[in-house]
């Protein structure tokens, strides 16, 4: 991927050694918004609880991550603790959060 095509604005906070991954941030079916209303329904909370982290399967074996592991994801703004879910909806170096807090 050609980053400066893909990504026209200005770039503030890019992958260093420090910080080798880049962080989204999504919102999965049926939660929108901060919960204020779907967050109520006892289906929606049974099926995602909280909020969760997406890594590439090859990310995990590099970082030595499992399935359901609890891992502090940390960058210059601050940092969160979520369960690990494996899938290759991110891309290798890329994280995502799904859910809402």
């Amino acid at each position: 991927m050609d980053f400066e095509k893909e990504f026209p604005y200005e770039k503030t906070e890019v992958p260093d050694d420090e910080y080798p991954m880049v962080f989204l941030t999504g919102r999965l079916t049926g939660y929108f918004n901060t919960r204020t209303h779907t967050g109520r329904l006892p289906q929606l909370k049974k099926m995602v609880p909280d909020g969760f982290v997406s890594i590439n399967p090859d990310d995990t074996d590099k970082l030595g991550v499992k399935e359901c592991d609890a891992v502090d994801v940390v960058s210059h703004r601050g940092k969160v603790t979520l369960p690990v879910y494996i899938t290759k909806i991110s891309l290798s170096a890329q994280s995502l959060f799904l859910g809402s807090m």
